[in-house]
């Protein structure tokens, strides 16, 4: 076997590889004693900001969305893919000293920001978009524009060119501390390896992908497509149409843990209210 080359090709290609990997054995360039390896652990370990996703029962099994990780959301069209992640970039982007490039290469800066008040003001999210809500919501929409207008946020909205993998992350002004990515298999450039890197650099990344450029087939038990599911910390499927169990649950939703680095995988109830554009903690 000849040396490994990292593979960039967009998303669905290989993911990162080592690149000091010769014949089958990898070369690092130091080998650590175990006073060594658990320096490296202690100093790995040190705290660092998390935002919580708004999920307490995600939160505890993954650890919650951190610098360095990669989480991807995926699902079938119309599932709220987009609601989702534009939810947890409006929460990172709340947090101090965080700043979120949040790309949408589908979504407009208007519907963006229809998202954004209909989730801060607990608006109904048609009324918003079409700017029709009634006196009484007059005074939740000035109060979720005051929000909105302090989110530590840089929008890259509409089209695949608008936001480049290997310019933005570096050069993008505010820099990044979290790139948030709908749609990322319409961004030129989005790649398995070109999103680690920036994981590797102390990022957060969220993506958002189609189920069929993640999973390897349409069924319910199918595996990871092997790039991802070695580039990401996270993958999670979002569903609230066509649930597992077969039972209809009018408003709940289910987050499929289908691979976690950090923690068990499993399957989470979650109520989706898709008018106010946000998921929420199950109701018993």
């Amino acid at each position: 076997m000849g040396i490994e080359a990292e593979d960039t090709r967009p998303v669905g290609g290989s993911a990162r590889r080592s690149s000091n990997a010769v014949g089958g054995v990898r070369h690092d360039a130091s080998v650590l004693t175990s006073s060594g390896l658990l320096a490296a652990f202690d100093a790995y370990r040190q705290p660092s900001p998390t935002v919580g996703s708004g999920l307490a029962d995600l939160d505890s099994l993954t650890g919650g969305m951190q610098p360095g990780r990669l989480w991807v959301v995926t699902g079938a069209p119309g599932q709220g893919r987009t609601a989702l992640v534009t939810q947890w970039a409006a929460a990172v982007a709340g947090q101090p000293g965080q700043t979120v490039h949040l790309v949408t290469p589908r979504e407009s800066p208007a519907r963006v920001g229809a998202r954004l008040l209909a989730l801060h003001g607990r608006l109904p999210l048609h009324r918003v978009a079409s700017n029709t809500l009634v006196p009484a919501e007059a005074e939740r929409l000035d109060e979720a524009r005051t929000q909105v207008q302090r989110l530590g946020l840089s929008l890259y909205a509409e089209g695949e060119d608008t936001y480049v993998p290997e310019v933005h992350p570096e050069r993008g002004e505010p820099k990044p501390t979290v790139i948030v990515v709908d749609d990322a298999d319409l961004v030129s450039g989005v790649s398995p390896s070109t999103v680690a890197s920036w994981a590797e650099a102390g990022l957060y990344v969220l993506l958002s992908l189609p189920r069929d450029v993640v999973m390897t087939s349409p069924d319910d038990e199918s595996d990871l497509d092997p790039a991802w599911a070695r580039a990401a910390d996270v993958v999670l499927e979002v569903r609230h149409r066509g649930l597992r169990d077969g039972r209809l649950r009018p408003g709940e939703a289910d987050f499929c843990i289908h691979r976690n680095r950090w923690g068990p995988l499993r399957t989470l109830s979650t109520q989706y209210q898709g008018h106010f554009a946000r998921f929420v903690e199950a109701t018993s």
